[in-house]
Order: C-alpha cells, then structure tokens, then sequence
C-alpha cells in the first residue's frame, strides 16, 4: 500500500494533466487573442469530451463575426448613401439663397423637399433593420384584420402617391394571430415598393386568400418588374438592380424578409405574365385565431 497509493496519485496526476491540457491551450489562445479576432478555434487533439464545447464557441464566433460584418456594412452604406442627400440640400439650399428668380427658388427648394424625403427614409430604413436585427424573441399573440391593416398603411401614403391602390373585399373577413408591428413592417415595404416602381397611372391592388395551414397576402403591381436573374437577389441588404428608384435605399425587400422570418412567414416574388408588373406574396402560418372567409388556394 505504500507503494501503490503513490503510484496511483501519480497516475491520477498524470491522466487529469494530459486530459485538461487541451483546455489549457484553449483557454491560453482565448487569453491572448484581440477583441476583433473572430477565428474558430482549433479543435484538433481535443478530447471527445470537449468537442461540444469548442464547437459552440465557434458557432458564437460566427454568429459575432455575422453581427459585426453587418455592423460594419450598415454603417458605411448609410455614410456613402447620406453623403448624396446632404450634398444636394446644401446645394439646393445656395441656390435658392442666391436666386432671385421665383422659378428657380421653387425648383431648389422641391429638390430641397425630395433630398430630405430620400435621406429620412434611409434613416427609417436603418432603424428599422437595427431594430429587427436586435430583436431575438417575438410575441405573436394579437389579432390583425387585414383590410384595416392595409387601409391604415395606404391612408398614411395617399398624399406622396401617385398610383391608385385596390384592396380586394375578401381582406376584411381576414384575421391573422400574428404581430402587429411586424406585419405592419413587412406590407408596409411591399406597398412602397410598388408604389415607388409604377407609373402615374398605375394600379396597385391587395388580395389574399388561405389555404389550410396558411394565408397568402399579395401585391400585384403594374411597375416594369424585376429581371429574372434578379429575383434572387433583390431581397438581399443593399441591393439596388436595374429598375432602382432614385429614393430607394436597397433595404426595403430585405427588411420584409427579416420580418417575415420573425414570424414563420415567407416572400416569394414573380413577374406577371407579360412582364406587366410584379407580383409579391406573403405566406404566413395559420395558428387557429383567424377567422377566413377568403377564397381558398
């Protein structure tokens, strides 16, 4: 027993240093790493036992890095894309200082409005995908009728809009167990984006209509549609294709997907027939409060 409890000690020793040895490393790289080094840690000649941990420190490091690169692309977007507004108040403002001319004043200062316009929606923009990016959890309970809904978005634009907008009779009999704020975000978007993208003359018109686990809610405008090889790119942030609006700010259908995704929906996106226009459908689940009298999918 002299001898064998020593021996034993010395083994026990021996086997707990080299099984934490790779937590010691670990835990010498983290120490000595900067605040913006986001690199995976190496989880080779790491024991079993650890590999859950180290792979969840990675995945915490991917996610980080994806919120700071984001970070980082918002504020250099919103830097270069304000720098435009601000350049042309200051300009339009000396003008209509300097000009004696009635016309031109009223010209500068209509520019003066439209810079104005164009730099608050971008900072809305902004706020609004801060706000959807920091927001982990999300309350669905509530009762959205959508014709209301949708009445409350086009009413709070009819002065700024050119194009008529329809909403199909069908919405008022449709009430979604959803959130409010988020729903509101996502058609709100959808509405602007038709409205920005049609002609004076154009029609915009809202229907929906369910099916049994889901409600579809779409937007069928009559603007020039996006090219084919764009459509799956147009919901990406920052994105501006070939049919941009001079007050876009490439955030509009990126903030729909954001918000959609908070809760359980879907957009999808297709030319119509002809390429009159575009037609954008939001799905969203059914979770037993709504109440359809819609036309069924």
């Amino acid at each position: 027993m002299i001898f064998i409890v020593p021996l034993l000690g010395l083994l026990i020793w021996t086997s707990l240093g080299r099984g934490l040895r790779p937590l010691h490393y670990l835990a010498v790289d983290l120490r000595n790493r900067s605040v913006d080094d986001m690199r995976p840690v190496d989880p080779d000649h790491a024991p079993p036992e650890i590999l859950p941990l180290m792979n969840s420190l990675n995945s915490l490091f991917a996610r980080l890095e994806a919120a700071r690169r984001h970070e980082r692309e918002i504020t250099a977007f919103a830097a270069h894309e304000l720098r435009t507004p601000l350049a042309g108040l200051k300009t339009q403002a000396q003008v209509a200082i300097a000009t004696t001319d009635p016309t031109a004043r009223e010209s500068a200062l209509r520019h003066i409005v439209a810079s104005v316009d164009r730099a608050a929606r971008l900072v809305r923009q902004l706020l609004v995908m801060a706000r959807l990016d920091a927001q982990a959890e999300v309350e669905l309970k509530g009762e959205v009728n959508l014709a209301e809904l949708l009445e409350e978005i086009t009413l709070a634009d009819q002065a700024a809009e050119p194009a008529k907008v329809v909403l199909d009779p069908s919405l008022n009999d449709i009430n979604l167990a959803t959130n409010r704020d988020l729903l509101t975000i996502s058609l709100r978007n959808l509405h602007e984006n038709a409205i920005q993208h049609m002609r004076t003359e154009g029609i915009a018109k809202w229907s929906a209509a369910t099916g049994h686990s889901h409600t579809a809610i779409t937007i069928d405008d009559e603007g020039p549609g996006i090219p084919d090889d764009e459509l799956l790119l147009v919901t990406n942030r920052f994105f501006r294709g070939q049919h941009k609006s001079p007050s876009g700010t490439g955030l509009g259908l990126a903030i729909v997907q954001l918000a959609l995704e908070k809760i359980g929906g879907s957009l999808a996106l297709e030319n119509k027939p002809g390429r009159c226009g575009l037609r954008a459908t939001v799905s969203l689940p059914r979770r037993g409060v709504d109440r359809m009298a819609a036309p069924r999918l």
